[in-house]
């Protein structure tokens, strides 16, 4: 259990990773890696003639651009349909920002220490979606450690899990699919989507 678990911070860490990284031929493994742990087996190359750079950019880094996706648990709980039935984010603050920095602090969790393009991660508020699974990394790793404390942050996780990332990611896959084609990112997205669901069904 400890080693399976211990695997599973392993992907979460990744996950987090590679949504704060600017691509290179390293992030293009990760990516490929994590497509396939995610049950993605059939797709899981990484198109090697893809801007996977400007993509980064327009996906994750440059809030101005039409195919930008506010990966934050915030904007996609409040998010809405317009009149032509699209989605559209809602506001960027609300009560689960508050709630999860609440959770970071109950386990010593320093949301800022993340590692990657730095522009993106001193902009990343703590409800994003590499925050919240680079939590779950470090939620993961303390349960793989045993003990009645590893047993304690497994329930912890569990909890997250379920009243976080599972309760907007979903929605976060629908705008990603609204706002152009299916890139690696949008792929990615959609592999988180398939990691969360997977642990939440080993925590049942």
């Amino acid at each position: 259990m400890e080693n399976d678990r211990a695997d599973t911070a392993a992907v979460y860490a990744l996950f987090a990773s590679v949504l704060v990284t600017v691509p290179d031929a390293e992030v293009r493994d990760r990516m490929a890696r994590l497509l396939a742990a995610a049950g993605d087996e059939a797709s899981a190359a990484v198109d090697e003639a893809a801007d996977l750079e400007q993509c980064f950019y327009d996906r994750l880094v440059i809030a101005v651009s039409p195919r930008y996706l506010p990966a934050i648990e915030s904007c996609m709980l409040d998010a809405r349909e317009d009149e032509g039935g699209r989605l559209e984010p809602g506001r960027l603050d609300g009560p689960r920002m508050t709630e999860v920095l609440a959770c970071y602090r109950t386990y010593g969790f320093d949301h800022r220490a993340l590692r990657g393009f730095q522009p993106l991660v001193d902009s990343l508020r703590p409800d994003h979606l590499s925050v919240e699974l680079a939590f779950m990394a470090h939620l993961r790793r303390l349960e793989a450690a045993g003990g009645e404390k590893g047993r304690a942050a497994g329930r912890f996780a569990d909890e997250f899990l379920r009243r976080h990332l599972a309760s907007w990611v979903p929605t976060l896959c629908a705008v990603a699919r609204q706002r152009g084609e299916g890139d690696e990112y949008v792929r990615l997205i959609e592999a988180v989507r398939s990691w969360i669901d997977l642990d939440a069904s080993a925590a049942a």
